[in-house]
């Protein structure tokens, strides 16, 4: 008795200590996952800066040009806002603008990329702490049956009445399978249901 009651005790304790352990592994995994979220924000919005920053690199390169041109304009002894000098900064206006135009929609896609990236991460988290309860509770549950199992008279009959396989051969006989080999069949011949 004192045997079987330190079994149910040490059983009973190591399915609790498991049930807290997978809950804490779920919770250290949704931090991680939560934390990995919020790096993927901060770096898309680091790539996103950067990107929204040479596109400024692009405007002030642009004003650089333009400046340039209207200067050698002016320094040819013609109007460096027409001619072949306003031609030059209408063509660096229309480069610039694709590049500096690509660079916002490239900074927009980052930050939108680092926001599904942080989503899935939470719900990779979400799920982290939901797998843990049920880590838990099974953990908890295969314990109270276990338990149970080391308590004086153990686990009830599974089914009442239940004879075993091996009875029922005995009782019935076993009879050649269509397949070959030995089947377990009643013999229905000796049956009292048997008619004829």
């Amino acid at each position: 008795m004192a045997g079987m009651s330190i079994w149910t005790a040490l059983s009973a304790a190591s399915s609790a200590l498991s049930a807290v352990q997978a809950l804490r592994q779920g919770q250290s995994q949704s931090a991680m996952y939560e934390l990995q979220g919020e790096m993927a924000l901060a770096n898309a919005e680091r790539e996103a800066v950067n990107a929204e920053l040479q596109a400024n690199e692009v405007l002030r390169n642009l004003q650089r040009t333009n400046a340039a041109a209207i200067a050698r304009g002016f320094a040819g002894g013609v109007s460096g806002f027409s001619g072949s000098a306003k031609l030059i900064q209408e063509v660096n206006e229309k480069f610039a603008g694709r590049d500096f135009k690509n660079l916002q929609v490239a900074a927009k896609e980052k930050r939108s990329f680092g926001q599904i990236q942080s989503m899935m991460f939470q719900e990779a988290a979400d799920a982290a702490v939901e797998s843990s309860v049920f880590d838990a509770l099974s953990t908890a549950a295969s314990g109270v049956m276990t338990a149970y199992k080391f308590q004086t008279g153990g686990a009830p009959e599974a089914v009442s009445g239940y004879q075993g396989y091996a009875n029922q051969v005995t009782q019935y006989g076993a009879q050649p399978g269509l397949l070959g080999g030995n089947m377990a069949l009643p013999d229905y011949m000796k049956s009292p249901y048997n008619i004829g």
